[in-house]
């Protein structure tokens, strides 16, 4: 498998397995995974909000340094293989993010224990209209420790 930073055009027909039909906007980064030439998954990055309750009371000026997931696809019949993780740990090992964050809407273990196991710290708040959202972010580089989990 080859895990590699590449453009939205390259990946566009993988946006029709992610339950957001929207297309992403304000893109920052884009990764694919590709298996004998063939893109079976990706993770787009977006630039980030700059000010969103989870993160607001611990990192108020480094917003502007937080990278967002806005989409992490991989084709159905390659899932449950680690490719996101995989992806995930490539960006995390690249160096080119310094915060990286997840919001989900919809709390599942499987999305929790994935980041968790990956680093991401969970923050949970209640947003506009009483919908509730779970944040994941990750710290890379703090204190000059530079992400390298290999046992994770």
């Amino acid at each position: 498998m080859k895990i590699e930073f590449t453009t939205l055009k390259e990946v566009s027909h993988l946006l029709k397995y992610h339950y957001r039909k929207n297309r992403p906007i304000y893109i920052r980064k884009v990764i694919k995974a590709t298996i004998k030439k063939e893109v079976v998954g990706c993770i787009i990055f977006v630039y980030a909000p700059l000010s969103i309750k989870c993160r607001d009371f611990k990192f108020k000026d480094l917003n502007k340094e937080v990278c967002l997931i806005s989409r992490i696809i991989v084709k159905p019949k390659f899932r449950r293989l680690g490719i996101a993780t995989k992806m995930l740990k490539f960006a995390l090992r690249s160096g080119e993010f310094k915060f990286i964050e997840v919001i989900i809407e919809k709390h599942t273990k499987r999305m929790t224990k994935f980041l968790n196991r990956l680093g991401f710290i969970t923050q949970m708040y209640t947003a506009k209209r009483g919908l509730r959202l779970y944040g994941f972010i990750f710290m890379n580089n703090i204190g000059g420790k530079k992400y390298d989990n290999k046992n994770k």
